[in-house]
């Protein structure tokens, strides 16, 4: 979760924000500097996502053949050990 999330954020840094991450003041300012980079260390913490959304695209994800496991409950988000395995590696398409 914590890669998937400093990923993104180098990719597409407001939908990340705004998808994946919860909308309070508390948690952006603990995740975001003044400038917009992201600070990694609060992301270990389950009470930064966005759980309903990170569950449903997990949930997705897993439906449509790309991860091996599907989404937990919200209430039970752990970004350090909820591992988001592709279903198929990356080496069978290249």
């Amino acid at each position: 979760m914590v890669d998937l999330v400093e990923y993104c954020h180098g990719t597409h840094p407001t939908v990340t924000v705004e998808l994946l991450l919860r909308g309070t003041d508390d948690v952006r300012r603990r995740l975001l500097s003044t400038d917009g980079r992201l600070r990694t260390d609060p992301l270990t913490e389950g009470a930064v996502y966005h759980s309903p959304t990170v569950f449903r695209l997990k949930t997705i994800l897993y439906h449509a053949g790309i991860v091996t496991t599907t989404g937990v409950e919200p209430s039970n988000l752990d970004p350090l050990t909820d591992e988001w395995a592709l279903r198929e590696p990356l080496a069978r398409f290249r």
